[in-house]
């Protein structure tokens, strides 16, 4: 989780000067930012494995164990960045357009954290793409590989990213193709996943969150582009 963010900032900070943001403000940002998605990560987290933590209620607080949920530290995070913005007059659009590349290699530093601590693990299975993983608890049998799938679409969508910029497209298109591709990713994803959870029908809690913002995403790209009529 560490790498991640710090691969992360390490990002837009490189990127900051060169679209008039000085490193200090995004310093700011980014602390009030990861704060809140910790705090909003482990929150849901907690929501997701109620049935561990109302028998452990103290764990939830032991965030620097890992299990943070993606879903939750998006949706805190990205409030938290919304408001900043506003405070300071920034563009929200402008500074998500700029965050989503970095967030795209923390997505793949987290998967890969995942992948050496055994959490997001997959479900057994003896078929040809098997590789001996553990899961949580450190058992060893061959599983889908999910957490190096999640690696390699993070590692897609950060080198689509790089050349959409390289292109020059508005700030919110970045923002809204980083969230499109990668909830549509993680939606199918979370059908190779074996670690416990809630699920509504045959449904991941997470999925139908990914299905959620991915259709956003897709509605609002939609909607910005839509063509205004003049009033004759």
């Amino acid at each position: 989780m560490a790498l991640a963010l710090l691969g992360g900032i390490g990002w837009v900070l490189w990127k900051a000067p060169r679209h008039g943001l000085h490193q200090g403000t995004v310093w700011e940002g980014a602390l009030l930012s990861i704060s809140a998605a910790v705090l909003g990560a482990r929150l849901f987290e907690g929501v997701e494995r109620w049935d561990y933590f109302q028998q452990y209620p103290l764990e939830i607080l032991r965030h620097w164990q890992g299990n943070l949920s993606f879903q939750g530290g998006l949706l805190a995070g990205s409030v938290a960045l919304l408001l900043y913005c506003y405070w300071r007059g920034l563009s929200f659009w402008e500074v998500a357009g700029l965050a989503v590349p970095g967030l795209a290699l923390a997505t793949a530093l987290g998967w890969l954290g995942a992948l050496l601590h055994g959490a997001n693990y997959g479900f057994p299975t003896f078929g040809s793409f098997a590789v001996e993983l553990p899961d949580l608890y450190g058992i060893v049998v061959p599983r889908f590989p999910t957490q190096v799938v999640g690696i390699f679409w993070s590692l897609l969508v950060f080198a689509l990213l790089l050349a959409l910029s390289k292109r020059k497209v508005q700030p919110r298109t970045l923002a809204l193709t980083w969230l499109f591709m990668y909830a549509g990713g993680m939606f199918a994803l979370e059908f190779t996943r074996a670690d416990e959870t809630l699920y509504f029908g045959i449904f991941r809690i997470a999925q139908l969150l990914y299905l959620a913002e991915g259709v956003g995403a897709g509605a609002v790209f939609l909607f910005a582009r839509r063509p205004v009529s003049a009033d004759v």
